[in-house]
């Protein structure tokens, strides 16, 4: 067995549905493993969480189920121990998550100079993919386009952009895709596009449109609530 890795989150017990924060976390980390190791079966060596109220035999198996058994309770936040050496495998859904992010990037208008359109959105692509394994520095896309540095830059300096640019406008174009599906949280999408820290990725959304992602995604939905209602309605008849 190798090292062991304990992911935690911390809840204020003073915050109201504390036992449920508290299984949602779990819940969401295990998921989070089974779908990057391809193994819906997966369950961490331990689990620890606070301390439990009385719990009915159904609400216990229903924890099982997701958690695995072997669950420890009366920590002061709730967490997963399971083996480090697992944080090194590929992801076996990364193709899957690369064509969820892509899905409409062939709407990009986002090109600096229409004749070097194609060679341009290939680098984008590739940042995107690069994001995808959390690798946003410029050695990554030089990599992956078998150049060196040095000239991936000229050839970004020839086409009047720059590495930083191009990595915006890929992030936000995939904040803007990933916040139409309401389930995705904004941790998952902040992740998602490289981003370590929720704010960082609030921060940088505000700067590209002006408004929070919280905020943009309740006004698109808002609406798209309207039009829906609109569209609804019957239309009015008149008799004579």
């Amino acid at each position: 067995m190798g090292s062991p890795f304990v992911y935690s989150y911390y809840i204020d017990p003073l915050m109201m549905s504390y036992r449920q924060k508290g299984d949602w976390a779990i819940a969401f980390a295990c998921n989070l493993m089974r779908v990057g190791l391809g193994d819906p079966r997966w369950t961490p060596q331990e689990v620890l969480l606070p301390q439990l109220a009385d719990e009915t035999p159904a609400e216990r198996r229903g924890r099982a189920e997701i958690m695995g058994d072997n669950i420890r309770v009366g920590h002061p936040w709730a967490g997963i121990r399971f083996d480090a050496g697992l944080l090194k495998r590929p992801m076996a859904t990364a193709d899957a998550m690369i064509e969820s992010l892509m899905r409409h990037y062939g709407d990009l208008r986002l090109a600096a100079l229409p004749e070097q359109r194609g060679a341009i959105e290939q680098l984008r692509r590739e940042i995107a993919r690069a994001l995808v394994k959390g690798e946003i520095g410029i050695e990554h896309l030089a990599n992956a386009t078998s150049t060196s540095v040095r000239t991936l830059q000229r050839r970004l300096k020839e086409a009047g952009v720059n590495y930083n640019d191009l990595l915006n406008d890929v992030r936000k174009t995939l904040a803007l895709n990933l916040l139409e599906n309401e389930t995705l949280a904004l941790g998952e999408i902040a992740f998602s596009l490289g981003y370590s820290e929720v704010s960082a990725f609030n921060h940088a959304f505000r700067r590209w449109v002006g408004q929070s992602p919280g905020d943009y995604r309740r006004l698109r939905a808002a609406r798209s609530n309207s039009a829906a209602e609109k569209n609804s309605e019957p239309s009015a008849t008149g008799s004579i």
